[in-house]
């Protein structure tokens, strides 16, 4: 007969196992490990309200019970935050990183455009911004759902002008197509696309002749290849002298 092999149970690691599942355990439920120490990046000042709260959610709670969504949830629901993340440990410390939107142009309103295309309100923003106004049928709440209008290209728009022709202000009609305001006239750009060849263009025409846009009614640059101007005593488009 053979003899029977003898089971060997390893009590050391089987210990090691419920050490660590006791541990496990332990620190889900131990009010031990609550958060202490919230470290902030990017975070405002004008927080403080925000931040109050967070330390009242997170006051004695044990830190893996505590969901980092539920503190993102308390920032995300502003406009103006445009990522939000918060991560804890079990040896009392956590971690709030915020980033904001940046504004590059105002709608009025309070409104802002940032450069994703994405409209938002901000009190410490607006000042020496683009001026964008939109048709009265784009209105901010909707307009995305219109199909219409690129606010991505648009926000681009807002920022070459900014760069390149300070003062400027940019408009959005009912179609879609980009308008500036510049020195007191129109400069139709179409739709939203080739914005550094059209801008460039206009640069060029208007280091030739300084005065263009004040002796014709619209300076039309949807083809930058091909401008044309719309004198102020006609209706029909011809093409600018050099």
């Amino acid at each position: 007969m053979r003899r029977r092999r003898k089971t060997v149970v390893n009590w050391a690691a089987v210990f090691v196992v419920v050490l660590l599942v006791s541990l496990v355990v332990a620190s889900y439920k131990s009010p031990l490990t609550a958060v202490r120490n919230i470290n902030l990046s990017g975070v405002r000042k004008s927080e403080r309200l925000r931040l109050e709260r967070v330390q009242d959610l997170v006051k004695g709670v044990p830190a893996m019970q505590l969901e980092p969504a539920t503190v993102e949830q308390l920032f995300l629901g502003q406009s103006r935050i445009k990522k939000c993340h918060f991560s804890r440990n079990i040896f009392g410390s956590a971690r709030l990183e915020l980033t904001y939107r940046v504004a590059v142009a105002s709608v009025g309103g309070g409104a802002l455009l940032d450069q994703d295309g994405e409209f938002f309100s901000d009190p410490e923003q607006g000042d020496n911004l683009v001026s964008l106004t939109l048709a009265p049928s784009l209105k901010v709440t909707s307009a995305t759902l219109m199909g219409v209008t690129d606010y991505r290209r648009i926000a681009e728009a807002c920022s070459i002008v900014a760069e390149k022709l300070p003062g400027a202000k940019v408009e959005v009609m009912e179609t879609g197509t980009v308008r500036l305001d510049l020195e007191g006239g129109k400069v139709v750009l179409g739709k939203p696309d080739k914005l550094p060849e059209k801008i460039d263009t206009l640069l060029g025409l208007l280091h030739d002749r300084p005065t263009l846009l004040k002796s014709v009614r619209e300076l039309n640059i949807m083809e930058p290849d091909h401008p044309s101007v719309t004198p102020i005593k006609n209706d029909k488009p011809v093409q600018p002298n050099p």
